[in-house]
């Protein structure tokens, strides 16, 4: 089944809002591949909805209050494109930083490639040297 533009961003919207902010992956499981390939720092990593869940586990174990400001949400044919803002507290360690308290706000750009009423890729980018030193205090 083709889905409409509308249905896109808004399955796009609630991959935050649901499954992020709330734990709810059930509104957003349905329209995942398997594998979805995941591609972030140049890599590209097959994954599924259970290795969504795992990330959104990993970051919420060193993170609280994780929240995402959803600034555009585009959709062009078969991409649609996620222009927001992540904010957290650290609370734990991640990636060899031990547990700062400290928040981070960052710029994030997210894009979703669709085939029928699937998305297939995902490519994740933001400014992870940005995040680092509002961590360290830099």
């Amino acid at each position: 089944m083709e889905l409409t533009d509308d249905e896109k961003r808004d399955i796009v919207r609630a991959i935050y809002k649901e499954a992020w902010e709330k734990d709810d992956f059930g509104k957003v499981e349905k329209y995942l591949a398997d594998p979805v390939m995941f591609n972030y720092r140049g890599a590209i990593n097959p994954t599924s909805s259970d290795g969504l869940r795992e990330a959104v586990k990993f970051w919420k174990n060193s993170f609280t209050d994780i929240s995402y400001t959803l600034h555009q949400v585009i959709c062009d044919g078969d991409v649609v494109a996620a222009n927001m803002t992540k904010t957290a507290t650290q609370i734990a360690e991640w990636r060899g930083i031990e547990s700062t308290g400290k928040s981070f706000q960052v710029d994030e750009m997210m894009f979703f490639r669709f085939e029928d009423d699937k998305i297939v890729e995902i490519w994740e980018v933001y400014d992870e040297i940005l995040l680092l030193e509002q961590l360290r205090g830099e």
